[in-house]
């Protein structure tokens, strides 16, 4: 174990990667990320517990502040030239996502790189502006011992006579001055109350891949690939949308969903049932609601929850049979949902009553759970 571990560091040595040696680490399926090789000696215990055989460097990237083992020949060294050369081709691109502001952040730490133990112990951001020193133990000094004193025996308390009686003094006179008048404004119509401005339309809020669409760019000498080969790379990502395709693809389903939504609700939650603006409704409803329109959409609205509500309703409260098929059809054909209605008789609770049908118990008997009599 000792030979291997002589071999390692002297084949860091070779490549310039001895620890504290500022270099650019590639993991497969992220782009390559500046970092700083570290020695074992000083990593955290659940860091040194990670180990394996085959990836057994230790690095922290800069800015993102992760530990990884890796392999020697997923390193290489990065030279100051090559660090402004990277920083110069960010400048000139523009800063566009939060991950490319942290891969400049990680290349700018490369140009001053922290001592390796700070970097350990504080990370990226190095140590805080004021560190709390401990307070110095106060040094304790030995009193002398008293001499022990002799206690005399308790004076008896005089009791209190009583309060001599006096009459109090006359309260001062004053008349209160007099209160100031508030003269009233001026008289007049109230204006029209402003009109409240109407909501922003709900965007969907999805997460913004954090910066993952730069990988699409291939770039093999920056470390920026996936598949070694650039049209396998590309085959692979023509297969999944990006994550701000995903979103502007759902806003606009929200777009067109949100009014339809709204009158549904509105017409179907009313007392009296317009059976004629529901139906144009529920037409356009079911011209929207295919197999391409996102599940998730119409799930967690409130129009899917009114649907269901109006199909568990009895046939009394409900009557509508044109409604309630055509309702219950949409449901089955685009989610494949069956609806039951509820009965009156369901919603009504138990009647705990005897049932006056069967015969009342004698009163000299008693009946068990089977109904046989059992004289008393």
């Amino acid at each position: 174990m000792r030979n291997f571990q002589q071999q390692l560091q002297q084949r860091q040595h070779t490549f310039l990667m001895d620890p504290a040696s500022i270099v650019l680490a590639k993991v497969k399926g992220y782009p390559a990320w500046p970092a700083m090789v570290l020695d074992e000696s000083i990593l955290p215990e659940n860091v040194l517990k990670s180990k394996t055989k085959s990836k057994n460097i230790a690095v922290r990237f800069f800015s993102d502040d992760t530990y990884i083992w890796i392999k020697l020949g997923d390193l290489k060294p990065l030279s100051k030239e090559q660090i402004d050369e990277a920083l110069g081709k960010m400048v000139a691109k523009g800063i566009k996502t939060k991950k490319e502001g942290l891969l400049k952040e990680a290349y700018e730490l490369c140009q001053n790189p922290p001592d390796m133990a700070e970097f350990v112990r504080w990370g990226s951001k190095g140590p805080p502006e004021y560190i709390e020193e401990e307070p110095e133990p106060e040094e304790f000094e030995m009193e002398p011992e008293e001499e022990d004193e002799i206690e005399e025996p308790p004076k008896k308390r005089k009791k209190p006579g009583p309060k001599p009686k006096g009459k109090p003094g006359p309260k001062p006179k004053g008349k209160p001055g007099p209160k100031p008048k508030v003269k009233p404004g001026p008289k007049g119509k109230p204006g029209p109350k402003p009109k409240a401005k109407p909501a922003p339309p709900k965007e969907v809020e999805f997460d913004d891949d954090w910066g993952l669409d730069d990988i699409n760019e291939y770039n093999y000498e920056d470390g920026n690939y996936i598949f070694q080969d650039e049209k396998k790379q590309i085959e692979f990502n023509s297969q999944f949308p990006s994550a701000s395709e995903i979103s502007e693809s759902l806003n606009k389903y929200q777009d067109h969903f949100e009014p339809i939504n709204d009158t549904l609700v509105d017409l179907l939650m009313q007392e009296t049932i317009n059976e004629a603006l529901i139906n144009k409704q529920l037409d356009k409803l079911s011209g929207i609601l295919t197999a391409d329109f996102p599940k998730s959409i119409f799930i967690k609205s409130a129009l899917y929850k009114v649907m269901l509500v109006t199909l568990h309703k009895p046939q009394e409260s409900f009557a509508n049979t044109n409604l309630r098929n055509k309702i219950s059809g949409i449901l089955q054909d685009y989610l494949d949902l069956l609806v039951a209605s509820i009965t009156k008789e369901q919603l009504e609770p138990e009647s705990t009553l005897p049932d006056p049908n069967l015969p009342a118990p004698q009163q000299d008997q008693l009946t068990v759970s089977n109904g046989t009599p059992i004289q008393v």
